[in-house]
């Protein structure tokens, strides 16, 4: 779910400073490795195809 919001963020094709502050201040109590995962998601480009392969079969529609 979080890549799903990370993507929706970057759909303009980019994500600004402001929509980043707001994604990592909503995330809470997190451990390292969870704020890494965060990071990288942001780091990595917009990957809509990417994202569609992660859906588990059946949660499609």
């Amino acid at each position: 779910m979080l890549s799903a919001i990370i993507q929706a963020a970057k759909s303009d094709g980019k994500i600004d400073a402001a929509e980043q502050k707001k994604l990592l201040g909503n995330l809470g109590s997190v451990s390292a490795e969870e704020w890494r995962f965060v990071e990288s998601e942001l780091s990595k480009p917009i990957d809509v195809q990417g994202l569609a392969r992660q859906v588990p079969r059946g949660l499609e529609a």
